[in-house]
C-alpha cells in the first residue's frame, strides 16, 4: 500500500511540476509514475497467484511430513534430500512471513501465509 502512496505522490508532483516548471519534466514524472502504477497493478494478481500456489504446496508437503514423519525416512536413502526439502520449505516460510509483515509487499503476499507453521 505504501508503494501506491509513493507513486500517487509522484503523479501529483508531476502535475505540479507540469504547471509551474518546464512541461517536459512534469510530463516525464507523470508518465513514469503512472507507468509504474500500471505495472504494480498488473503484478499484484500474478504474484498473489504464485504465492497461493506455493502456500498450497507448503501445506501439502507439511501434511505429507505429518502423515509419514521423518522416522520412516531415516532408513531410506532419500533422508538427506527429504531433510533438505524441509529446510528449504521452512526458509521460504520464514522469509515470506517476514515480507508479509512489512508495509512494502503486503498486497502481493496473501495473509494465509501467516497461518502456516514451520515443519518440524
Amino acid at each position: 500500500m505504501l508503494i501506491f502512496g509513493i507513486l500517487l505522490a509522484l503523479v501529483i508532483l508531476g502535475v505540479v511540476v507540469y504547471r509551474f516548471a518546464p512541461k517536459d519534466v512534469g510530463s516525464t514524472i507523470m508518465v513514469l509514475s503512472l507507468g509504474m502504477i500500471l505495472v504494480t497493478m498488473l503484478t499484484i494478481p500474478l504474484a498473489r497467484n504464485q504465492y497461493i500456489q506455493e502456500i498450497y504446496g507448503f501445506r501439502d508437503f507439511s501434511e505429507f511430513c505429518k502423515e509419514t514423519g521423518a522416522i520412516g525416512f531415516k532408513q531410506s536413502e532419500n533422508y538427506d534430500e527429504f531433510m533438505q526439502q524441509v529446510k528449504e520449505k521452512n526458509i521460504w516460510l520464514v522469509r515470506t512471513q517476514h515480507f508479509n509483515s512489512g508495509i512494502w509487499f503486503d498486497l502481493w503476499i496473501p495473509d494465509e501465509v501467516d497461518l502456516l507453521e514451520q515443519i518440524k
